[in-house]
């Protein structure tokens, strides 16, 4: 209960009746009074307080988990290209040569000098101006690679490669008087390879009606001034039917001779 709010005006209303008692005192004239009974005051009841409402608790924000940072993965480092290996160049090996084949070609020798035909060359041999075959003289005859060959020789007696050339290609004319020869190129000088001597050559050719060649000839003369016997001359006669064939021939037995 209050009893502050009751005290207060009780003493208010004390202090003005004691003020008036105090104030007719002094005056003779009787004033008549009037008391007024002044009712206490009915003690009022102090309100109950009227429970004041809980304010509701703030009900706790749920805080958002947080979320996890992803962490930044760092980018994988480029990888440095390994260093291409320059391949070493094979070397080329170096081929081995071919051994030549030795041809065993056969050979006419024995009478002061040597020509070589080939392996399935047969010679055969007589004499010039005798019975049989001499280091002085003879005849030697055989086929070589499409080619007859006809092969003399005779003692020089001084006479020249020039001397002796006109003199067979005159013998071969009269030999064959019904067949019309005509020069096959130019005569000239003829060098023997092995034998490492000069001589001469010139051709005759037996043409058809039309022209085309039927059978060439080349003759080729020389001396070998340094053979065991006293000088010696010699005589090649190559006869073919292909110009090609024919000089291929004569070039190659002239540079297998020896003296």
């Amino acid at each position: 209960m209050n009893y502050k709010r009751i005290i207060l005006p009780m003493m208010i209303v004390s202090s003005l009746a004691i003020t008036a008692i105090a104030c007719g005192g002094g005056d003779d004239n009787e004033v008549a009074t009037t008391t007024e009974s002044v009712a206490a005051p009915t003690a009022t009841k102090a309100p109950v307080p009227t429970p004041t409402t809980k304010a509701p608790e703030d009900t706790p924000t749920a805080k958002p988990a947080p979320k996890a940072t992803a962490i930044p993965v760092p980018p994988k480092p480029t990888p440095t290209p390994k260093p291409t290996a320059t391949p070493t160049p094979t070397p080329t090996p170096t081929p081995t040569p071919t051994p030549t084949p030795i041809i065993n070609l056969k050979k006419f020798d024995g009478l002061g000098f040597s020509i070589s035909g080939d392996t399935n060359t047969t010679f055969t041999s007589t004499g010039y101006t005798e019975t049989s075959a001499t280091s002085s003289q003879g005849v030697v005859s055989f086929s070589y690679k499409g080619t007859t060959v006809i092969m003399t020789w005779l003692p020089s007696n001084g006479i020249t490669s020039g001397g002796l050339l006109a003199d067979t290609v005159a013998t071969y004319k009269q030999a064959q008087p019904n067949v019309t020869f005509s020069a096959l190129g130019d005569s000239g000088e003829l060098t023997l390879t092995e034998a490492n001597i000069k001589g001469s050559y010139g051709g005759l050719a037996v043409n058809a009606d039309n022209g085309d060649l039927l059978k060439g000839i080349l003759i080729g003369s020389w001396t070998c001034d340094d053979a065991p016997n006293p000088k010696t001359s010699y005589n090649l006669t190559v006869t073919a039917d292909n110009l090609t064939t024919l000089q291929l021939r004569f070039k190659r037995l002239t540079d297998s001779f020896k003296c």
